[in-house]
């Protein structure tokens, strides 16, 4: 008898893609599964439509917007299963046996914390899934997992994964404690792979359980690359020590000076070929030291982040207040 597993997936305006989502989870071979999906106040008629079309899904709906982060935590809290799968409603399981695989995985090597990976057809790529690795400023680039042959795939052990498709087992994400909503978009996948490397485990990547992303463009925040670049000083900030913060400001602050430096050449040679001037092209220094600012206000609640559980009804109810008031 195989032991459940709870697969979460957050989501926000996106009911069509996301019910091929749903469909492919279906599909899979693997039983029992329970499938939690956490509507982020989606406009849409995501909630509405899900209940019509799916018996046994279970649907937590929020009254308002609070991020994928605070999304999967409560979709964890929720969860009955032994092992959890976190996907984005953007992707495709195109294998009917990678939940079979990861759970074996798992069960096999209680080494592995995490264990997954994206290949990422929105950049037309289809025989390579990726996985992620930190350099020393915080910035990420990616593991690489491939098809060797046609029985043989090379996991590669990295840093973290996307959270658009990893599995965990339940006992490993509650001693991570969950994710960090305080993120304001991306990062959160990066500190629990973190929080989950710290305990001793290895996260993985594989091509053989990797899921298809479509990276669908609906449901995205306009202000995304700010946003990452908020994530990334954050992130520093929480995990690293102030002399290497010190450091990773001034190479930040170099290149806000390199990019205003560049920046007349940059219209110029714009101009000339034809290209349409935007605002993101004016803003990416700017994006930089604004960034720094917000994160070092905030600074105190920062360090505070190290040593909580999202998962815990006081901190949540903590973080949902604080949303209300910063919104």
């Amino acid at each position: 008898m195989h032991e459940l597993v709870s697969v979460i997936i957050p989501s926000f305006n996106r009911k069509r893609v996301l019910c091929d989502c749903i469909d492919s989870v279906l599909a899979q071979e693997y039983r029992p599964l329970e499938i939690i999906v956490v509507d982020d106040n989606s406009q849409d008629g995501t909630v509405e439509y899900l209940s019509s079309q799916y018996k046994d899904l279970i649907i937590i709906a929020s009254n308002r917007r609070y991020g994928p982060s605070h999304l999967r935590n409560r979709g964890l809290n929720r969860a009955n299963g032994a092992y959890v799968l976190f996907l984005d409603s953007d992707v495709i399981l195109h294998d009917v046996n990678i939940i079979a695989k990861m759970t074996q995985r798992l069960s096999d090597d209680k080494t592995i914390g995490q264990i997954g990976g994206e290949i990422p057809i929105y950049l037309g790529i289809s025989d390579e899934a990726y996985g992620r690795k930190l350099n020393y400023f915080g910035n990420n680039s990616v593991v690489v997992s491939r098809r060797v042959d046609k029985t043989h795939v090379k996991s590669k052990d990295c840093d973290y994964l996307a959270t658009c498709n990893c599995m965990v087992r339940k006992e490993v994400a509650d001693q991570a404690g969950g994710f960090d909503p305080y993120y304001q978009f991306g990062g959160e996948d990066i500190d629990f792979g973190r929080a989950i490397r710290n305990n001793g485990y290895r996260n993985i990547v594989d091509y053989d359980v990797a899921a298809l992303h479509k990276h669908e463009p609906s449901g995205r925040y306009e202000d995304q690359t700010y946003r990452y670049i908020v994530t990334r000083i954050r992130y520093n900030l929480k995990w690293h020590s102030r002399k290497k913060n010190i450091l990773i400001f001034l190479r930040d602050f170099g290149d806000a000076l390199l990019f205003y430096i560049l920046l007349c050449p940059k219209i110029i040679l714009k101009t000339i070929a034809g290209d349409n001037l935007v605002r993101a092209n004016f803003m990416g220094g700017y994006y930089i030291l604004k960034a720094y600012a917000q994160n070092i206000w905030s600074s105190p609640s920062i360090y505070e982040t190290c040593v909580r559980n999202y998962l815990s009804t006081e901190t949540m109810n903590k973080f949902e207040a604080f949303f209300e008031r910063e919104s």
